[in-house]
């Protein structure tokens, strides 16, 4: 059966140039990687991390945890996950709709980042509604890179620039921001949009699924105008 992708899985489904260069794509995952990395509660654990992307450090966070599953919506891009993790026992990949494949109550951590903007506040809802029957009852689910209202384009565009300062990819950001004006994602998030959440709201539809919830001091990845939530089951 054909999955039916929203429009921002279709995007994801498809090449696209969200990062500036290959310097800087490997740059942002190595980033999240060393995140993920310090929130893990022991070398045994099992990671879930929701909406993984390509996810190029999972070899890396393999190594620091029992089990690393990614669950990923995008066909193609999980074709990708399979092709360069297959042959690693750490590492499982799963689509989406595949989360109940999983045992209820056996995952330590799971991860959603860059993720809550691309979808409903309904599927959001539904999303967490799930992890939380995947959570160990002392598991924590983290909610990073929330977009907050009001969060403009030009929060993004000083984010990038402070980020290719850091990681040596200037010239190539540069390029990158005059392609952005003419590219699908700008006419997408013109179109479609992105969902946003103040910390208040964040916190209450966490707290209705059944979580405390804490901002974490750092938000994950590099836009500092962006929140990360850290979610411990309450019951």
């Amino acid at each position: 059966m054909m999955e039916t992708l929203t429009p921002w899985q279709r995007f994801w489904d498809r090449k696209h140039r969200i990062y500036a260069s290959e310097r800087h794509r490997e740059f942002h995952y190595r980033r999240i990687a060393e995140d993920i990395i310090a929130e893990l509660p022991h070398a045994e654990a099992i990671l879930l991390d929701y909406g993984c992307g390509e996810a190029l450090q999972a070899e890396r966070i393999s190594r620091f945890c029992g089990r690393l599953v990614l669950c990923e919506a995008a066909p193609s891009v999980r074709q990708g996950l399979v092709a360069r993790f297959g042959s690693n026992q750490r590492i499982v990949v799963l689509a989406a709709s595949d989360l109940g494949q999983l045992s209820a109550s056996t995952v330590d951590l799971a991860i959603m980042n860059s993720v809550t903007q691309y979808m409903s506040a309904d599927e959001f809802d539904h999303v967490v509604a799930k992890l939380r029957l995947l959570l160990r009852y002392d598991g924590r689910l983290i909610v990073g890179d929330v977009v907050p209202p009001g969060g403009a384009i030009v929060g993004d565009v000083a984010s990038l620039l402070r980020t290719s300062i850091e990681g040596g990819f200037v010239i190539a950001a540069i390029w990158s921001l005059v392609a952005t004006l003419f590219s699908p994602y700008r006419k997408l998030r013109r179109k479609v949009g992105l969902s946003t959440y103040t910390e208040a709201e964040i916190k209450a539809r966490l707290a209705r699924a059944g979580f405390h919830v804490e901002r974490r001091n750092r938000n994950f990845g590099f836009h500092r105008g962006r929140a990360t939530y850290v979610a411990t089951r309450t019951r």
